[in-house]
């Protein structure tokens, strides 16, 4: 301003400066969180949740704001080293731009990101080529986000040092003051239409990288939402588990070898002439084809592959994990002297089921810098471990297939669907129809590269005269989505296209009639039918499936594990017509939202009183393990 001192108007540029600098950060909270899509799925809005939805993130960035001005203030005065206090900047612009990735990869993927998840790609560098990124993109990514991490705390600092405590002060207050003014009014329309149980509200409510629930301070104000109890037993559960991992394993009574192939995401319409024209000549071979009905127990790779291996919930891996228990499966195999082998050792590494296996358990490892690469080097390697083992001794062999997840790279020999992205990154996740497609293609491509590898590992089974007698397994871990329901991949909001894959088994000693199953089947399924396949009576291992050989009864509701590593944030109750999810605590489950599985939006609440009716006989394909005291469950046929 005119008449202003030199001093006066540095002052006053450094003043605007400082509130710029908090509106600023306040600005990019606000938008990154406001990319959030929560609540997957058909809902009825509730009136004026148009308003409060941008009110919402507005409350979030304001709230960023406001405790960055509050250690703007406070952060001088203390009485810490210039290290302490380039420390405290340091963990709150990590938590910062902590909101900013959690809040993209949930707008990109659905996927609520954890702490877990993202360590794993330091501590697993494979998982990086899962997730779409090159080794250098992700190095990249990490080094920018440090660099803004410390560029960042050092203006933090030099603000808060070079501004007097009063101007300091004053954005505090006056930031602080515009978060409650907003979060009140937000707090009081949410809390209305949560303690009607509204499901899409529930659901946007806790789609949140950090909650603002302050209603919670207040006794009363906010009343209990729908909930379901957690069933289990800690006791019974314990002592299941010191009865499983200490069972005496009998002799099998047929014994035969196993061949488990594994396909990532193989979607359970994947399966056709000309996606997957080799393991499609194999056909007549498969008493067992499950193409429709069959669920993964979860819609990520570590509660799918868990399941398929024990015949149990994915709720009871951590357990198994802290534990360091043997696969009783597998273990009941190496105690019968067989030869267990993992053909991809990173694979089962990343995934945190090396702890399943026995000790005795061969595997193979090798560098390489792509998914379809590994593929290849796998299944030559494994046929090159074909012709030099003893082929006498009886084997399992695992052979996990990578390429149809997530980035969808194929060697350009499988370009067959066209047209195809033009770059195999993260960078080509896109929207429009026309990228959708181009997606699907890429899939499909990579479904017919992995059928070539199967095709090669039948045919060479077949041509050693020992297809006829071995167990053949083909799964997918879990299924894959292409915006069917607003997603795109897998581990996000669970659906039919997500949780729902192929099961294709292949049984020596039985009639080569296809078994005709007409009700829904799980992962948990597939140990009891291999117990019965290999001679067993009965099931020894108390495992919460059903044997497929058996007589099957219909499963009015299946419970299965939605996102997380290691522990399922949410359980997903699926019926005929609906989908209800339930978010994880320590004893209980909070009603978070519904859909119908046809897509249409969800009207009345027949839902609940489905939820309410089936929930009691759904926990025990969940968290209630069998009782050990009771004989086994007999076998029929």
């Amino acid at each position: 301003m005119r008449g202003e001192t030199p001093k006066a108007q540095s002052s006053r540029t450094l003043s605007l400066a400082y509130f710029a600098f908090v509106v600023a950060l306040s600005g990019v909270l606000a938008f990154a969180l406001g990319k959030v899509q929560p609540g997957r799925g058909g809902f009825a809005y509730p009136e004026g949740f148009y308003l409060f939805r941008i009110l919402f993130y507005i409350q979030f960035g304001l709230f960023g704001g406001a405790l960055c001005s509050v250690l703007l203030y406070a952060t001088p005065r203390l009485p810490v080293h210039f290290f302490g206090r380039t420390l405290i900047w340091v963990l709150f612009y990590l938590w910062f731009v902590w909101q900013v990735v959690w809040s993209l990869v949930q707008r990109w993927f659905g996927i609520e990101l954890t702490p877990q998840m993202a360590l794993e790609l330091f501590v697993h560098p494979t998982s990086i080529d899962a997730v779409g990124l090159s080794r250098w993109e992700f190095a990249s990514v990490v080094g920018i986000s440090f660099a803004i991490i410390g560029l960042l705390a050092a203006a933090s600092l030099s603000l808060s040092r070079r501004c007097g405590n009063q101007l300091r002060l004053r954005v505090c207050f006056a930031i602080g003051g515009l978060f409650l003014l907003l979060h009140i009014p937000v707090r009081v329309y949410f809390v209305h239409h949560i303690n009607r149980n509204d499901a899409f509200i529930l659901a946007f409510d806790d789609c949140a990288p950090f909650p603002l629930r302050s209603e919670r301070l207040i006794p009363g104000l906010r009343s209990a939402r729908m909930a379901l109890p957690n069933f289990e037993s800690e006791t019974r559960t314990a002592r299941y588990f010191d009865y499983v991992s200490n069972l005496s394993m009998p002799p099998i009574p047929r014994p035969r070898s196993i061949l488990w192939i594994n396909i990532e995401s193989l979607r359970f319409d994947a399966i056709d002439e000309q996606v997957m024209p080799h393991l499609w000549a194999y056909r007549d071979q498969f008493q067992i084809q499950l193409n429709q009905q069959h669920w993964s127990s979860g819609n990520c790779t570590q509660f799918g592959v868990f399941s398929m291996l024990t015949g149990l919930s994915g709720y009871h891996f951590n357990t198994m994990r802290r534990s360091a228990m043997k696969d009783p499966f597998l273990n009941l195999l190496a105690k019968n002297n067989y030869r267990l082998r993992v053909a991809k050792e990173a694979y089962v590494r990343y995934g945190g089921f090396e702890v399943l296996f026995p000790v005795s358990t061969v595997s193979s490892d090798f560098d390489t810098k792509l998914l379809d690469e590994g593929d290849r080097r796998m299944v030559e390697n494994y046929l090159t471990d074909r012709r030099e083992r003893d082929d006498a001794r009886l084997a399992f062999d695992f052979l996990p297939i990578d390429a149809p997840h997530w980035p969808y790279r194929f060697p350009a020999d499988h370009a067959v669907f066209l047209p195809i992205p033009d770059r195999e990154t993260s960078i080509h996740l896109r929207r429009s129809v026309v990228d959708l497609e181009k997606m699907r293609n890429a899939y499909r491509n990579c479904c017919h590269f992995a059928d070539e590898q199967i095709g090669k590992v039948l045919d060479d089974l077949q041509v050693r005269g020992h297809f006829a007698d071995t167990i053949v397994i083909v799964v997918g871990d879990h299924g894959e989505e292409f915006q069917e329901r607003g997603q795109t991949a897998h581990s996000a909001v669970l659906n039919d296209f997500q949780a729902r894959t192929v099961l294709w088994m292949h049984l020596p000693d039985v009639d080569l009639t296809p078994f005709q199953i007409d009700v829904p089947t799980t992962h948990m399924d597939i140990v009891p039918t291999l117990l019965q396949a290999l001679g067993f009576h009965d099931d020894i291992l108390y495992t919460q499936g059903r044997s497929l050989l058996s007589k099957l009864e219909r499963r009015p509701v299946l419970s299965l594990c939605e996102q997380g590593f290691s522990v399922p944030l949410y359980r997903a109750l699926v019926t005929d017509t609906y989908i209800s999810r339930w978010w994880r605590t320590r004893r209980q489950y909070l009603f978070s939202g519904v859909q119908r599985r046809d897509g249409m939006p969800v009207q009345g609440d027949e839902w609940a009183n489905e939820a309410r009716k089936l929930y009691p006989a759904a926990a025990g394909m969940f968290e209630i393990v069998p009782d050990i005291f009771q004989p086994p469950r007999k076998f029929d046929r």
